[in-house]
């Protein structure tokens, strides 16, 4: 079974816990995108979303 693929690019959020404590998730997740031949897309001028403030 065959499916045309829609998309080569997509909007990636990493937001401040992937570039904090979230190395390894970030990592995977350009791992997987690359394996999957998706570029990532880094949404321009993003905000933290606060998830490392409710976690401390």
């Amino acid at each position: 079974m065959s499916e045309e693929r829609k998309y080569d690019r997509v909007a990636y959020y990493p937001g401040c816990a992937l570039e904090g404590t979230g190395h390894a998730y970030n990592r995977s997740t350009k791992a997987v995108g690359k394996a999957l031949g998706l570029k990532l897309d880094e949404v321009k001028n993003w905000n933290c979303c606060g998830a490392m403030e409710v976690k401390n």
